[in-house]
């Protein structure tokens, strides 16, 4: 097992490794298992920071959460305004009779997804 603090590393035994702990040092088993100093301490700015990153991951996951329900929301939209037929409707005709009907030029895209992301960009703008 090794100690290490900032750019110093021993070759430490069972005996020592809490002897090296008190000392600010950080542990490293064998096994790949660290036990870090219980001196190890971070800033208040750090801290700060660390929770900012978080707020805007989870208001980022809100944000997917949003886009899913109004994609779900679309694709409610889609299926009304298209005329029932006898042949079932798949999603790329759904989604391209939504275009024509919203006068959405959908290009030359291939797949449902394509078409999708075409519809999307024109109706966030």
């Amino acid at each position: 097992m090794k100690a290490r603090k900032d750019n110093k590393a021993y070759q430490i035994t069972e005996h020592q490794k809490n002897e090296y702990l008190a000392d600010g040092y950080d542990v490293y088993e064998d096994n790949g298992e660290i036990t870090y100093s219980p001196l190890k301490k971070i800033t208040l700015q750090e801290h700060t920071d660390a929770i900012e990153t978080l707020r805007k991951e989870l208001e980022g996951a809100s944000d997917n959460t949003k886009e899913v329900a109004e994609l779900k929301a679309k694709v409610a939209e889609l299926e009304s305004t298209i005329k029932s037929t006898e042949a079932p409707v798949s999603a790329m005709d759904s989604l391209c009779a939504y275009a024509q009907v919203k006068k959405i030029e959908v290009g030359s895209a291939t797949s449902a997804r394509g078409v999708l992301e075409k519809i999307l960009v024109v109706e966030k703008e």
